[in-house]
């Protein structure tokens, strides 16, 4: 999925911006794949935001600038669980990404929330 592209019987297709794989029905233990559980249908659903909006802020949370220091704790803490006993599967490099553009949104939102704000947090 982060080639952001799909291939069925040779024929490629480009997925949309933004594109959120929720399940997947690779297996750690296992060759092949296997069926998910039954989802629930969502009966109704609307959008709260815009798709201008949307990426728009993604592009500010991309501006967040991340210190040397949470860097560094960011590859500590994926680290330790590739070496953690209690974990099966360590966190990937692309773990550590997902993990510091959650820091970035995290105190991007904290900036904008004035009630959070308020809070000193």
């Amino acid at each position: 999925m982060a080639e952001q592209q799909v291939s069925i019987e040779r024929h490629i297709y480009q997925l949309p911006k933004p594109f959120f794989v929720i399940a997947t029905q690779n297996s750690v233990d296992f060759h092949g794949t296997y069926p998910l559980p039954e989802a629930q249908p969502v009966e109704s659903l609307q959008a709260c935001l815009k798709f201008s909006e949307l990426q728009s802020l993604q592009a500010q949370v991309k501006q967040v600038r991340i210190s040397e220091e949470l860097k560094c704790y960011i590859v500590d803490i994926v680290a330790a669980t590739r070496g953690a006993e209690e974990v099966k599967l360590g966190a990937s490099p692309r773990a550590s990404l997902t993990l510091m553009r959650c820091a970035q949104a995290f105190g991007f939102f904290l900036n904008k929330i004035s009630p959070l704000k308020s809070l000193g947090r």
